[in-house]
């Protein structure tokens, strides 16, 4: 059953889909709107009511009509969001909202549809930019429902996809170990050094060496380790001259393709037992030396490779649709386009 709204259009019913959304976010978020597991695992019953049971009901003056412009403001609009139409809309949202998340978008819903109703009373859903707005605003929403469709697609893949997928893919899923030596870009008197490579402390000693010194010792450092020496001997004389205190660890286990930065990620391509060049990046110099990798069974990485194999397929849909359609932005334009200057009038608009 349709919404019943006396003398206002259905088009204000899409801005107030789309306006709800947000607010419902908010209610989320917030801590004290967290419920219980009981209450989670109790949704309400409403299937006893009948389907054109009133849920909400906003009431306000009638728009202006042409013929009768002021005998409008003495008649009484009304609209009603029925209950399968409330419940159309939590399907479409979260169809395990729980009771006091449904309230609070009921409420928010009530709230906009006054704004809405007063908005079509002022004549503003007749304005060319907010009718251009809602258009975009419901193809977003129709080409995110494309997507979400695309990914349900992918997830009802059978396992045996997920195989096949592994087979092709398998250097995806590798785990690398290396040697590493870190040289800090700076000396400092305590740098914590996580696996990736990244430093947690840049406590700065008073006695700091230049970049060049820094440099220096990590050129040093990487003519030693292609000679053959220790990787732990050398990050030890590093850290010392370094006065970093923190104990040096060389043994990076368990990586994979894409842990590290973009310009460290080049080690993933060496050969056992090879060293990588000298890298630098905002974090300091890296040396690396492949020490294995190996590829894991499936069924140990059955879970990454579903979800991976998953986010391709998705992917590839949406690539194969923007195919199909063939839509074309014309550059000309915009070589063209002179924004008109701004209007002192008019307010500032919040484009997020």
């Amino acid at each position: 059953m349709s919404p019943r709204w006396i003398g206002v259009p259905r088009l204000c019913l899409i801005f107030l889909a789309i306006a709800i959304c947000p607010l419902l976010a908010i209610a989320k978020s917030d801590p004290e709107a967290k419920t219980t597991a009981n209450e989670k695992d109790n949704l309400p019953s409403t299937a006893t009511l009948p389907k054109s049971y009133p849920v909400i009901t906003a009431k306000g003056p009638c728009p202006a009509s042409n013929a009768k412009p002021k005998a409008a403001a003495k008649v009484e609009c009304k609209v009603i969001v029925t209950r399968e139409e409330f419940e159309a809309l939590v399907n479409g949202m979260n169809p395990h909202m729980v009771k006091g998340e449904r309230q609070v978008l009921a409420n928010a819903y009530g709230k906009a549809l006054a704004l809405a109703m007063e908005a079509t009373r002022r004549g503003l859903d007749q304005d060319p930019r907010l009718q251009a707005q809602l258009r975009y605003s419901r193809l977003i929403m129709l080409a995110n429902a494309t997507s979400k469709e695309l990914y349900n697609d992918a997830l009802a893949s059978p396992e045996e996809d997920a195989e096949k997928y592994y087979a092709v893919h398998k250097h995806l899923f590798e785990r690398f170990t290396f040697d590493r030596i870190y040289v800090p870009l700076e000396k400092r008197s305590a740098v914590a050094l996580d696996p990736q490579g990244t430093t947690t402390s840049t406590e700065a000693s008073g006695d700091n060496l230049h970049e060049k010194d820094m440099k220096e010792l990590a050129e040093q450092a990487y003519s030693r380790a292609l000679a053959g020496e220790s990787f732990d001997k050398l990050q030890k004389e590093v850290f010392k001259t370094a006065e970093i205190s923190t104990e040096p660890n060389t043994k990076v286990e368990d990586l994979r393709r894409g842990d590290l930065s973009e310009v460290q990620n080049v080690i993933f391509d060496l050969e056992p037992g090879k060293i990588s060049p000298l890298l630098v990046d905002q974090t300091g110099y890296f040396i690396y030396k492949l020490v294995s990798r190996t590829v894991p069974p499936f069924d140990s990485v059955k879970q990454q490779v579903t979800v991976r194999m998953q986010n391709d397929k998705s992917a590839e849909g949406i690539k194969r649709i923007e195919k199909l359609s063939k839509a074309e932005v014309n550059g000309t334009y915009f070589e063209k386009y002179d924004p008109p200057p701004p209007d002192p009038n008019e307010p500032e608009t919040d484009q997020d």
